[in-house]
């Protein structure tokens, strides 16, 4: 598998460490995006893939539902409340059982009691989160974290990420944060969000966006550690930013330039798929994405355009898009994202294209990350009290939530935590 190990060998706690060299970078706009080789088979694919999301004169082309028309947030989402329970298709000519297109109008209490408050650190919330496993089967949760009643720019809230441990994910133990953000470089000058880490054959590797709100601008950052305990910031860093050719990057307006909301995937192909969330360049923030990046070392990456576009939900809790999080069962490929008031799903049998498949709300679930562990698969929510969609009282006061999912049909369902 290309990249197994993360490319990371050579890189240790030894501080002063420089970058490694990457050949061309001096000659390209962005450092950060390796320079495509012609004879390389991972490279000739991400080049056509990036041609089927950007089209062939390198711009951005709306993305069209099953029936031609354009994908905006009616079309997307509304529909007759007969209609309201449909099968979603899924790749290969099935069709799964009745799921809910929409969430209007419903009842969720039972739907919230399947969930457990697992973790709750004194004083303090958790947001975007990962957990990892290590070795001796340590469970290990990094996360946004900040004093209940601050919001994420406030100062001292987000400036660094909040751990814990478990040995069953029902009882936690907090730890020490880690990877504070540094007033000293200019990418995260004043603030870290959502970590998304994985275990690597060289340790372990985060993936996290620096804020610098002066310029209003987000990078994603690696990091890498050996224990779980300590860490490495990359010299590196930001390894990464989205093409100028499609996303937004704040060259005019009040608007960010956004790359945060890390989700990383394996692929036997690619490497590893980095999927973030961003705004859709020239649509003055009516349009947001969920973006790609391929990579065979986590550190130099190729981007892939936007995988996922919606409109701007105005008049809800999540108007852009957020927390992707991308399971591959059987060569298909689940993405589960928060949107609205909700954590929604769409389903594909390409990594890099979603947009034109119909999506279904999925849960009430808030930063939600799905994931397996001894065999069982299960569900997270975080920072507010489920039934609490909208966000309206008690936005950053709450811990960290778990449901089991039963996944014996192609949807997964959400079940009471068997923790």
């Amino acid at each position: 598998q290309p990249g197994a190990d993360g490319g990371l060998a050579g890189w240790r706690h030894n501080g002063d460490t420089p970058a490694p060299h990457r050949p061309g970078t001096e000659q390209r706009e962005n450092r950060n995006h390796r320079a495509p080789d012609p004879q390389n088979a991972l490279d000739k694919t991400a080049q056509k893939s990036t041609r089927k999301h950007l089209g062939n004169q390198n711009t951005y082309q709306p993305a069209k539902g099953l029936d031609g028309r354009r994908l905006t947030f009616e079309t997307a989402y509304s529909s007759p409340r007969e209609l309201n329970h449909v099968g979603l298709t899924v790749p290969g000519g099935r069709t799964s059982g009745k799921v809910m297109r929409d969430n209007v109008g419903q009842d969720h209490t039972g739907h919230a009691e399947c969930f457990r408050l697992v973790y709750s650190p004194p004083g303090r919330y958790v947001n975007d989160h990962c957990l990892i496993a290590d070795q001796q089967g340590t469970f290990h949760l990094f996360h946004i974290v900040g004093p209940v009643g601050k919001g994420c720019y406030d100062e001292g809230s987000e400036v660094s990420f909040g751990h814990a441990t478990s040995a069953d994910l029902s009882q936690w133990t907090p730890q020490k944060d880690v990877l504070a953000a540094d007033p000293e470089l200019v990418h995260e000058q004043d603030h870290v969000f959502a970590p998304y880490g994985c275990a690597t054959d060289d340790g372990y590797i985060l993936l996290y966006a620096g804020v610098n709100e002066q310029i209003k601008q987000e990078s994603m950052c690696l990091a890498r550690s050996d224990d779980l305990f300590h860490w490495q910031k990359h010299p590196g860093n930001p390894v990464y930013h989205p093409s100028r050719q499609w996303a937004e990057h704040g060259d005019a307006g009040e608007l960010w330039r956004c790359c945060r909301d890390a989700h990383l995937l394996r692929h036997p192909r690619f490497g590893f798929i980095l999927y973030f969330v961003t705004w859709l360049k020239g649509t003055n923030g009516q349009e947001v994405a969920i973006g790609a990046a391929i990579s065979d070392n986590l550190v130099s990456w190729q981007d892939a355009g936007p995988v996922l576009t919606r409109e701007f939900a105005a008049g809800h809790a999540t108007t852009s898009m957020e927390s992707p999080c991308v399971i591959e069962r059987d060569g298909i490929y689940y993405l589960f994202y928060k949107h609205r008031d909700e954590t929604r799903l769409v389903i594909s049998d390409d990594p890099l294209s979603f947009s034109d498949k119909e999506d279904v709300w999925f849960s009430i679930a808030h930063a939600a990350e799905v994931f397996e562990a001894r065999g069982n698969w299960y569900i997270s929510s975080c920072s507010r009290e489920l039934l609490d969609v909208h966000h309206e009282r008690s936005d950053r006061t709450k811990g960290l939530f778990l449901a089991s999912l039963d996944w014996s049909n192609d949807i997964p369902e959400i079940v009471p935590f068997a923790g």
